[in-house]
């Protein structure tokens, strides 16, 4: 799922409903885009449609919400140890001469 689809669907979830303008207005979203994903979600019977207001279903929400958890999985961003073979001199803050060796 592209990052636009993404946040459409979740703008939906979160809203229970969402007004294809307005969003497009704030996000910039292209309409097709905004259209071609409300109306797959529609189609599979999770939305409801009325003009371009877009309603989220019981079904679409429960769906969403097992989706929307998958594709919200974040990596974990905590630093790893640098192994040893690739750390090198240390140098102390105040220490200037270390410039010397980064330049050369």
């Amino acid at each position: 799922m592209d990052n636009d689809g993404l946040h459409i669907l979740r703008t939906l979830y979160e809203e229970g409903s969402v007004d294809a303008y307005e969003l497009h207005k704030a996000t910039k979203i292209p309409p097709t885009t905004l259209f071609v994903t409300l109306e797959q979600q529609r189609n599979k019977g999770l939305v409801e449609r009325e003009d371009i207001r877009y309603s989220l279903t019981e079904k679409g929400e429960t769906l969403l919400a097992s989706e929307l958890g998958d594709a919200l999985m974040r990596p974990s961003l905590s630093f790893k140890k640098v192994p040893e073979k690739f750390s090198g001199p240390k140098a102390l803050i105040g220490d200037v001469s270390v410039i010397s060796k980064i330049v050369q």
